[in-house]
């Protein structure tokens, strides 16, 4: 199998970033143009046709350049530690920068505060530990209720009145 073609030069790159900072209708949510897509089709067909590539190439580096740079400008979690950028990040962060007013980004929660929040909440096993509520018609009687603490500690975990096992 051979090799993919590589078609993205630097220079075309740079070209890339420069037509795109040029056509705010491509990244400002809030041009007039930004949401009409026979506009914004047309402005990706024009840069297609001067960087002498197809329309899907184009919109698909432009797509993972926009996400490696939200990924870059991102603010780094306590102690992880800086790593100085590679050459690759360092042309994204400065050809780039014009994006940077119209990335946002997402607060972000660690798994550690989720498991926090749902045990604060009670969990699903409390609240089913907690169901007392009986169907109408339906008694408990002195065999539905769970051993003492101290008779489960002294014997075998078993739930119920002793004397009402089988």
């Amino acid at each position: 199998m051979a090799a993919p073609r590589r078609i993205w030069t630097t220079d075309k790159e740079d070209k890339l970033a420069e037509l795109w900072q040029e056509q705010r209708a491509l990244y400002d949510v809030s041009s007039s143009v930004y949401h009409d897509r026979v506009v914004r089709d047309d402005i990706l067909q024009q840069i297609a046709q001067e960087l002498q590539l197809s329309v899907q190439d184009v919109q698909t580096r432009m797509a993972t350049l926009r996400t490696q740079f939200g990924k870059l400008i991102k603010e780094k979690a306590s102690g992880s530690g800086f790593k100085q950028p590679t050459a690759r990040q360092k042309w994204i962060l400065q050809h780039l920068q014009f994006l940077k007013p119209f990335v946002l980004q997402r607060a972000s929660q660690s798994s550690l505060e989720l498991e926090d929040e749902t045990s604060a909440q009670g969990g699903a096993d409390s609240d089913m530990e907690n169901d007392t509520d009986l169907s109408p018609g339906l008694e408990r009687s002195s065999c539905d209720t769970p051993v003492e603490k101290e008779q489960l500690a002294s014997g075998p975990p078993a739930f119920g009145n002793p004397s009402c096992r089988a």
